[in-house]
C-alpha cells in the first residue's frame, strides 16, 4: 500500500471515529432529565460515562453512579423585613366637563389700538379632588381661524379662569370678526381623583 493510500485510509478511520464519538456524546446527559450516568470500576477506580437513555448499562465489576438529579427543596428561610411605605394611591377617578363659546374679535376703533380678545374656560374638579390631566374638544365651527393659547391645570389662583378649585383650563382666541355665525364652541375636560 502506498503512503498516499495509507494516509487517506487513516484519515477516513479518524473521521469515522470522531463522528461515532459525536453521536454517543450527543445523548449525554439524558435529554429528558439532564441526568448524567457513569460506571465506576470497583477495583481500579476508573470512571466512564454511558448513554443510559440508549439502554447502555454498567458491567458486573462496575457500580452505576448518576448526578445532576434534582434534589429535594431546602428549608424555607425567615421572611425579610417589610419594605418601605409606597406612595399614596388614587381613588374616585372621574372626568368632568364644561362648555364655552369663543366669540370673534370686536370692531377695532379708528386709529385705536386693537387687543386680541381670548376666551378662557375651565372644568373644575368636585370638592376634595385634585386634577391629574385634562384636554378639550372643538365642538362647532372648527374651521374658523382660531388658535389654542393654553391647555393647562388651573386653580383658584390662575388669573382669568374663575376656577373655584383645581381643574383644567383652556384659552382660545377666535380671529374672525365678531359674528354669531363664526362663534367657536369648545368643551374642556378635567380628569379628577382623590389621593388616599
Amino acid at each position: 500500500m502506498t503512503g498516499r493510500k495509507r494516509l487517506i485510509l487513516i484519515t477516513i478511520v479518524l473521521y469515522a471515529s470522531v463522528i461515532g464519538t459525536g453521536v454517543a456524546v450527543a445523548s449525554i446527559p439524558n435529554s429528558n432529565t439532564g441526568v448524567i450516568t457513569a460506571c465506576y470500576q470497583k477495583k481500579q477506580g476508573m470512571l466512564r460515562v454511558i448513554d443510559a437513555q440508549a439502554g447502555r448499562t454498567c458491567r458486573r465489576s462496575e457500580k452505576q453512579l448518576s448526578w445532576n438529579r434534582r434534589g429535594p427543596a431546602g428549608p424555607r428561610g425567615p421572611a425579610g423585613p417589610p419594605g418601605p411605605q409606597g406612595p399614596p394611591g388614587l381613588s374616585g377617578r372621574e372626568v368632568v366637563s364644561a362648555s364655552f363659546v369663543a366669540e370673534g374679535q370686536p370692531p377695532c376703533p379708528d386709529r385705536g389700538l386693537c387687543v386680541l380678545q381670548t376666551t378662557k374656560g375651565a372644568a373644575v374638579c368636585p370638592p376634595g379632588k385634585n386634577v391629574f390631566g385634562g384636554g378639550y374638544t372643538l365642538d362647532q365651527n372648527q374651521l374658523v381661524n382660531h388658535d389654542i393659547w393654553a391647555s393647562q391645570p388651573v386653580d383658584s389662583t390662575t388669573p382669568g379662569y374663575q376656577a373655584s378649585g383645581p381643574g383644567w383650563g383652556v384659552e382660545v382666541v377666535n380671529f374672525e370678526q365678531k359674528n354669531p355665525d363664526d362663534d367657536l364652541r369648545f368643551t374642556v375636560f378635567a380628569v379628577c381623583a382623590s389621593s388616599k
